[in-house]
């Protein structure tokens, strides 16, 4: 006879607050994964898959809109794998590959400040307006003038990641999605880490109405830059579960290398751990935010170790790692699902929320 489980203390708690989440309309579900090193500690998922009465229970395995995470898990790995080989300078204007950025104001601009959201590019503007058309939309940003000098400040920019995306392409002769798949993922052993999926996939979570486009979108990136760029924008576009974004993490904290596969150097794995940004501006890596203990509202929250990256997603994922105790967590959710903005604020409550939680009871 099979013994029930029985939940711990512990598991209650997240429970509860994974629960209350979900009836206040932060997110529809979400699932949640904890790991210390190889070692997964906690790892459910809660709610229903999207908004709908009656939809389907969420389940962990699910593949989710994974937004901004595609900067550092796809943009920033490429280019730092590329300069990794000698394919790419860091410090070398980009207008050496790009050359339409020539006596434009972007034509000293470099990887290593697109990278760290030094460039000066503004955060955002509807390259996609009015038809989604990808030469107008590429045109559109580098006539796009600059927000600030170079190296002057930082501003979290989606349009510096669609620049470096492109790099990658005219450098490569392959499209972002297949150097990173043939480079990163299936060296990985990553089934569930992908642009533009197969939309009919049973373990595809609805992501959202898109009123531009008319249409539930599974499958298909929330993301309107990116969707007009084909769906791999470099600032948006990946699709993942939980178990892969684990393994690459994983890799990532262990210098660069898993299961025998070499993906990183070790200097390059320095790039992409550690603040690459001078001490005047915020800290930033190779792709990641850093938590400096200079934010008391990070969403990782004040529990999370000094040193510690991490990434945020619109559609509602992050994820969080400490190169020290090699912990890592991952929130995914489809929160626009329920509202693009409404729930914003709600969101950026319960993350930190969520990881004290984590960190207090879990680790």
């Amino acid at each position: 006879m099979t013994t029930p489980y029985s939940e711990t203390e512990s598991e209650s708690a997240i429970r509860t607050l994974a629960e209350t989440a979900q009836r206040d309309g932060v997110f529809p579900g979400i699932e949640i994964l904890v790991a210390r090193e190889n070692r997964v500690l906690f790892h459910q998922a809660y709610g229903r898959i999207d908004c709908l009465e009656n939809s389907p229970i969420l389940t962990t395995g699910s593949l989710f809109d994974l937004a901004s995470l595609t900067k550092p898990l796809a943009t920033a790995a490429a280019v730092v794998h590329l300069s990794d080989r000698g394919k790419i300078d860091l410090s070398a204007p980009i207008s050496y590959i790009l050359p339409e950025f020539l006596k434009t104001d972007k034509t000293d601009l470099t990887p290593h400040q697109l990278l760290t959201h030094s460039a000066g590019f503004s955060d955002w503007i509807a390259l996609y307006d009015p038809r989604f058309d990808q030469q107008s939309a590429w045109e559109k940003l580098v006539r796009h003038p600059l927000s600030c000098k170079p190296g002057s400040a930082v501003i979290y920019s989606c349009l510096g990641y669609i620049v470096l995306a492109e790099m990658i392409r005219r450098i490569s002769k392959v499209s972002l999605s297949e150097y990173c798949k043939a480079h990163l993922y299936q060296p990985l052993g990553l089934k569930n880490l992908m642009f533009n999926p197969d939309p009919e996939r049973a373990d595809m979570v609805p992501t959202a109405y898109c009123p531009l486009r008319k249409k539930q979108l599974r499958g298909i990136v929330h993301d309107e830059n990116a969707f007009a760029l084909g769906g791999e924008g470099g600032n948006a576009g990946l699709f993942g579960s939980a178990e892969d974004l684990h393994t690459v993490c994983l890799m990532l904290l262990s210098s660069g290398k898993l299961n025998g596969k070499r993906i990183f150097s070790n200097s390059a794995v320095d790039g992409i751990l550690n603040n690459q940004n001078l001490p005047s501006l915020p800290a930033r890596t190779y792709g990641w935010d850093v938590n400096d203990g200079s934010e008391t509202d990070m969403s990782c929250s004040s529990r999370m170790p000094i040193g510690s990256i991490g990434h945020l997603g619109f559609t509602g994922t992050s994820i969080w790692m400490d190169p020290v105790s090699r912990i890592n967590i991952i929130l995914l959710s489809n929160r626009v699902n329920l509202s693009r903005e409404d729930n914003i604020p709600l969101m950026r409550l319960f993350r930190p929320r969520m990881h004290a939680l984590l960190l207090s009871t879990v680790l």
